[in-house]
């Protein structure tokens, strides 16, 4: 095991390095990053919408509050995980206009 870890450091670590501090893996890395919370609300959007429990399913769609739950479930997906591919875009692009000390807003 010992040899194995010698060899990784030898000879992984150096290209990991390499390929950990170029500016647009790093950007694409810190975008990922800081869409974990609009990740989290669409997942919990879509929990809400389509628990798997019987009862719930038959609250959901034979009552009014029931149907404003699963309406708030739907609204939650589509503001997050629907829209994800577009705060991507921003979220990388602010951390790569950051890397090059420029104005994040206007990426």
């Amino acid at each position: 095991m010992e040899a194995l870890m010698n060899f990784m450091e030898r000879h992984l670590v150096p290209i990991a390095s390499k390929v950990g501090s170029q500016r647009h893996l790093v950007a694409i890395r810190d975008g990922f990053i800081a869409m974990i919370p609009v990740t989290m609300v669409g997942a919990f959007g879509s929990l809400i919408k389509n628990l798997p429990l019987k009862p719930y399913q038959d609250m959901l769609a034979n009552t009014t509050v029931g149907q404003q739950i699963s309406a708030l479930g739907g609204d939650l997906w589509w503001g997050s995980l629907a829209m994800m591919s577009l705060f991507l875009a921003v979220s990388v692009a602010y951390s790569l206009a950051k890397s090059y000390e420029a104005n994040g807003l206007q990426a």
